[in-house]
C-alpha cells in the first residue's frame, strides 16, 4: 500500500516597502506618484523633520544700539482691531535722524504708528488720517528731496503725510479705484472705465496736468482680458494684472512714448490680494493654484502646493516677501475635520522657499495682514490676525517662545500598496524620532494609533 505523505499549505505573501527617505516626496516610487504629503507645523530642514516656529505678541528694541537687548511691548487702544501694516523709514526734520515707523490701520480705518526704535509703548493715533475704506499705503518721493507717505482710496483720494507734519489732500486728481508708483510717476486705474490708465507727471507725482509740459496723460488697453485688478512696478516696466491675464507697460520716454505687450492669460482668476514681488519675480495664486513671473514668462509653482491652494476661494488670501520665503496667509483643506476657534477667516500661513521649491505650514493661525521688517539689525514677520486676537501686533518665534499651541502632524494621502482589490497587511513601522509621538493609520473600516 502507497502511502501519501499530507502536506501543508503556507499562503505566501508579496512583500513590499514602502520607504519615505528623508521624509521626501520620493516621486519616483510607484505607489506615491499620485499622493501628496502635508505637512502641518512641522518643517523639512536638511532631510529632518522639525519643529516649526510659533507665534508671540510683538515685541520691538528701545532703541538703535547694537548693544541694548532691552525690548517693550505696545499698549493698545481698547476695542479696536488691526487689519494693515506698513513700514515706513523717513529722514525727520524735527528729530535730525532717520526714523523707523510701524504704521497701523484699525477696523475703523485709522491710522496709527509707533517708532520702532524708541521706548515710548503707546501708539500714536491721527484724527486727521481717518478714511471710508482700507486705503493703499505707499511711500515716494516730492521734489527729488521728501519721503512722505501717500494713503489712497478711490472715495478721499490721494492723502499725504510725514509722521512729522498736518496730513493734506492732494486735489485735482482722477477718480480711481487702484494706484502704483513707477519711474516717479502715479499710475491709476480709472474708476468708470476698467481697461483706461492714467499716470501723473514724471517730474512731481503729485501734477496731473495733462498737457506736453507736464507730462501727465492716459494708456488704453485694447485687448480686454477682465477687468483691471492690480498695477505692479516690477524690473523697469509696469505690469497690469487683470483677472485672466497679465499685461506689460514699457518704454516712458514721453507722454506718448510707451507700448504694451500681454503676455499671459488664463481661463482661472487670479487673487489680487496675493500679487507680490519676490526679489527677481512676481509670485500670485489663481484658482488653480500658484504661479511665478520672472517679467517674461509664468510658469506653475510646485504641484503639491498648488493642489492645496486651488481646494479654497483665496480671495481673503494675503502675501508678502521674507528672507527667501513666500509667506501666504490662506485657507486650506485637511484631511480631518478638526475646526480651530481661532480661525475665523484664514486657517494657515504657509511659507513657500522660491530656491529649494519646498513649504511648510503653520496650520490654525488666522492672519489678516502680514509685514516684513529689515531694518538695521532687526529682522521679524509681524502679523495682523483675525478674531479674538485682532487687539494686538503678532510675530513669527522660535516654537519655545510660542504663546499659541500648535498640534504638529506630517499626513500622506491615501495609498493602495500596487493593488486596490487585495487585502494587506501591515507589518511593521520603523521610524527614529527625537521626542515621543503618535502614529495613525487609517484604512476603509479601521484606525489605529501607535504611540512611539
Amino acid at each position: 500500500m502507497r502511502y501519501v505523505k499530507p502536506t501543508t499549505c503556507i499562503k505566501k505573501y508579496k512583500i513590499k516597502k514602502i520607504c519615505f527617505k528623508n521624509f521626501e516626496a520620493n516621486k519616483d516610487d510607484e505607489f506615491l506618484q499620485q499622493t501628496r504629503l502635508f505637512i502641518q507645523n512641522i518643517a523639512r530642514i536638511n532631510n529632518t523633520l522639525v519643529e516649526e516656529n510659533g507665534v508671540k505678541e510683538l515685541d520691538m528694541p528701545i532703541s538703535q544700539s547694537t548693544s541694548d537687548i532691552c525690548i517693550r511691548k505696545f499698549v493698545y487702544p481698547q476695542d479696536k482691531s488691526f487689519i494693515k501694516l506698513f513700514q515706513y523709514k523717513y529722514f525727520s526734520e524735527r528729530n535730525n535722524r532717520y526714523d523707523y515707523c510701524i504704521i497701523m490701520i484699525d477696523n475703523n480705518y485709522k491710522v496709527y504708528h509707533a517708532n520702532m526704535f524708541m521706548a515710548h509703548t503707546n501708539l500714536l493715533a491721527h484724527d486727521l488720517l481717518q478714511f471710508s475704506e482700507e486705503p493703499e499705503i505707499f511711500k515716494f518721493r516730492v521734489n527729488g528731496i521728501d519721503d512722505v507717505l501717500c494713503f489712497c482710496t478711490p472715495t478721499e483720494g490721494i492723502v499725504v503725510w510725514d509722521c512729522d507734519s498736518v496730513p493734506y489732500k492732494v486735489e485735482n486728481i482722477p477718480e480711481f479705484k487702484a494706484i502704483c508708483l513707477h519711474n516717479s510717476r502715479l499710475f491709476v486705474i480709472d474708476k468708470k472705465n476698467d481697461a483706461l490708465i492714467r499716470y501723473s507727471s514724471n517730474k512731481n507725482p503729485l501734477n496731473w496736468n495733462y498737457n506736453a509740459e507736464d507730462g501727465a496723460g492716459k494708456i488704453e488697453l485694447n485687448e480686454f482680458r477682465g477687468m483691471i485688478e492690480k498695477l505692479v512696478s516690477f524690473l523697469d516696466n509696469l505690469y497690469v494684472f487683470t483677472k485672466f491675464g497679465i499685461s506689460k507697460i514699457s518704454v516712458f520716454t514721453s507722454s506718448s512714448g510707451y507700448s504694451i505687450s500681454n503676455i499671459f492669460y488664463s481661463s482661472a482668476k487670479i487673487y489680487k490680494n496675493t500679487i507680490c514681488v519676490c526679489g527677481q519675480n512676481i509670485l500670485f495664486m489663481s484658482q488653480d493654484g500658484l504661479y511665478i513671473f520672472d517679467g517674461y514668462d509664468v510658469k506653475k509653482a510646485n504641484e503639491d502646493l498648488s493642489f492645496l491652494l486651488s481646494q479654497y476661494d483665496q480671495s481673503n488670501s494675503k502675501t508678502c516677501y521674507y528672507n527667501g520665503k513666500f509667506y501666504i496667509a490662506c485657507k486650506l483643506q485637511y484631511l480631518d475635520d478638526f475646526v480651530d476657534d481661532r480661525c475665523v477667516v484664514n486657517n494657515s500661513l504657509v511659507a513657500f522657499d522660491i530656491e529649494k521649491n519646498d513649504f511648510s505650514v503653520i496650520r490654525n493661525i488666522d492672519v489678516k495682514d502680514l509685514m516684513p521688517i529689515n531694518e538695521l539689525l532687526l529682522s521679524k514677520l509681524v502679523l495682523c490676525l483675525n478674531g479674538q486676537h485682532s487687539n494686538k501686533l503678532w510675530q513669527i518665534c522660535n516654537i519655545e517662545d510660542s504663546e499659541f499651541e500648535f498640534l504638529k502632524r506630517y499626513e500622506i494621502a491615501n495609498l493602495t500598496l500596487g493593488d486596490f482589490a487585495k487585502t494587506k497587511i501591515f507589518k511593521a513601522i520603523n521610524l527614529f524620532c527625537k521626542y515621543d509621538c503618535d502614529i495613525t493609520v487609517q484604512t476603509e473600516n479601521k484606525t489605529k494609533t501607535f504611540k512611539i
